[in-house]
């Protein structure tokens, strides 16, 4: 699906699969964000980068938004082809090390799975920017879902859109969010509550997150609806038990 004049959504619901990935029409090539699992999941990626006439162009950059399996599985195989390989600084030991408790975190895949090493190339911090043939990028540090999740931030003519990883997911019609899975070894529900509460500071339009449906405008709105969700979510109750 185009989403943009230059983002398009190759993987996702629509193609009934669990995670979405995106590729950002560079100048002279792609930039992907996330990889999904396997060679299953890029033969459908393929298929639809050659629906939008972008299979000749090389994919010259991968953006990992965090390292969980379902995200990274196809960056080992990317980076054999050329692909430089971009992830949050915490993050770029676990999947360097593939590591089964780092990368998998005990989430429901199955542990026979096999997910190859993977060296980044460029490792980011927060309020990092980099220029990747001609496309500007903006990074902001996200912990709590893993240590080294990441935002992403492209702005296109006058709409500012954020990539988000598994920080938040959006629910039907974007009435309201959902958060990410808390069932990884490194996740922090205090520090995940920061990272919701420094995003319902920002201004964007199209918000893009890691599974669930996207959000096509005022995606500063669903934003700010992630500090409730998470409150519910993470609040103690305000008189102790007996």
């Amino acid at each position: 699906m185009q989403i943009s004049d230059h983002i398009y959504q190759v993987l996702g619901p629509m193609y009934a699969n669990l995670a979405n990935v995106y590729m950002i029409k560079a100048s002279d090539s792609l930039i992907m964000i996330d990889t999904a699992e396997d060679e299953k999941d890029m033969e459908i990626i393929r298929g639809n980068l050659k629906r939008f006439s972008l299979d000749e162009l090389p994919i010259s950059y991968v953006i990992l938004t965090h390292k969980h399996f379902g995200h990274i599985g196809n960056a080992a195989a990317l980076r054999k082809t050329g692909s430089k390989i971009i992830c949050g600084r915490s993050d770029a030991q676990p999947i360097s090390s593939a590591t089964l408790n780092e990368v998998m975190d005990f989430s429901p895949f199955q542990p026979e799975r096999d997910c190859q090493p993977c060296e980044a190339d460029i490792c980011v911090d927060d309020l990092d920017e980099l220029e990747l043939d001609g496309v500007r990028l903006k990074f902001y540090s996200a912990p709590g879902h893993t240590d080294g999740s990441i935002l992403i931030e492209y702005r296109e003519g006058e709409e500012t859109v954020l990539f988000v990883g598994d920080v938040i997911g959006i629910t039907d019609e974007c009435r309201d969010t959902v958060l990410g899975w808390e069932g990884a070894e490194d996740f922090d529900a205090q520090k995940n509550f920061q990272t919701i509460l420094k995003m319902a500071g920002m201004k964007c339009d199209i918000l893009l997150p890691g599974h669930h449906q996207i959000c096509m405008q005022n995606g500063s709105r669903v934003l700010v609806k992630a500090i409730n969700t998470a409150l519910l979510k993470y609040r103690k109750p305000s008189v102790d038990k007996e």
